[in-house]
């Protein structure tokens, strides 16, 4: 039996990146953000790879191990849905850390996230770098 991914993935160490530039972009009239992202490939050509906001995700306050360290709401998807995001700090079996992702469509529209976890979240624009948890 295949393994089946759909609506979830794992981010790892942004290893040989680096933001370059972001800021917004007017895409056809509808205001976005954009990044790029300075990046190798695999035979060591640099590449600049070009990025779009989806989302945003606040870290949680955990009652237990298996809530959620972050969630949020991710929109701009191909497909057009909005999506519910959740994040978990994880370890691999080498000792490397990892955030495991799931995803599920959104019920709400809420710039917020909806689930008990992030009751009592604080406004993204009071986030230090320092304090994002993942």
């Amino acid at each position: 039996m295949e393994y089946d991914n759909t609506n979830s993935g794992a981010l790892f160490n942004a290893e040989n990146q680096k933001l370059l530039r972001s800021g917004p972009v007017n895409i056809n009239g509808n205001d976005e953000y954009m990044a790029i992202v300075q990046s190798k490939t695999r035979s060591g050509k640099t590449i600049f790879e070009v990025f779009q906001k989806v989302g945003v995700v606040f870290p949680n306050e955990k009652r237990n191990e298996n809530d959620a360290d972050m969630s949020g709401n991710i929109s701009n998807l191909k497909d057009g849905l909005e999506m519910k995001i959740w994040g978990r700090k994880r370890e691999s079996k080498n000792g490397n850390p990892f955030t495991s992702i799931s995803l599920a469509e959104a019920t709400n529209k809420s710039p917020y996230p909806a689930n008990s976890d992030a009751v009592g979240q604080i406004p993204t624009d009071s986030i230090k770098d320092d304090e994002i948890p993942f």
